[in-house]
């Protein structure tokens, strides 16, 4: 196997959670204090690279919320979209009620409204995520990721964010 990218975060008891891509897929280990680490929990297949699928991530950012089970797991990922290949932000996840992690989704759904998001044909690269418990006792998340866009003067480089619906499992960005 090849492994490549790699991140860690706190868990539960003093462990640690690891995420790491080994060869197309992204596999994820509990360490313990004492450094020994779970059988991997494959929290990412890469599909065939024809239209629509997603295949190639790196540049991971895990973040966990453990006191409830929640993991994140961004990176970033290539697909096929109307004949040309887009590099696009992904998240899987999991919880305490999931089990398992649950299909990749993508970050960067720009939304002009909460019913109307599409993704964008910019590139986007290096996300990071940050989960927390909300004034409401619930959980949130957000997402951070540079892109690039189309301007008058040329391309430009950005920082966008977004943010996460735990009820619908997915991510919306503002214009």
């Amino acid at each position: 196997s090849q492994f490549s990218d790699c991140d860690i975060a706190p868990w539960k008891n003093g462990a640690a959670i690891l995420a790491y891509t080994e060869d197309d897929t992204i596999a994820v280990r509990t360490v313990s204090e004492a450094l020994s680490a779970s059988a991997p929990d494959y929290a990412f297949f890469s599909s065939p690279a024809d239209a629509g699928n997603v295949y190639s991530p790196v540049h991971l950012a895990i973040n966990t919320l453990p006191e409830r089970s929640v993991v994140h797991v961004g990176f970033t990922a290539t697909r096929q979209v109307g004949g040309s290949t887009e590099t696009d932000v992904y998240d899987v996840y999991r919880d305490g009620t999931t089990g398992t992690f649950l299909p990749a989704v993508v970050v960067n759904n720009i939304c002009s409204s909460p019913t109307n998001c599409a993704p964008s044909s910019q590139p986007q690269d290096y996300v990071a995520i940050a989960a927390g418990i909300g004034a409401d006792g619930g959980t949130q998340a957000v997402a951070a990721y540079t892109s690039i866009e189309s301007g008058v003067g040329g391309p430009y480089s950005t920082i966008y964010l977004s943010i996460w619906i735990p009820t619908a499992h997915t991510w919306i960005t503002g214009s």
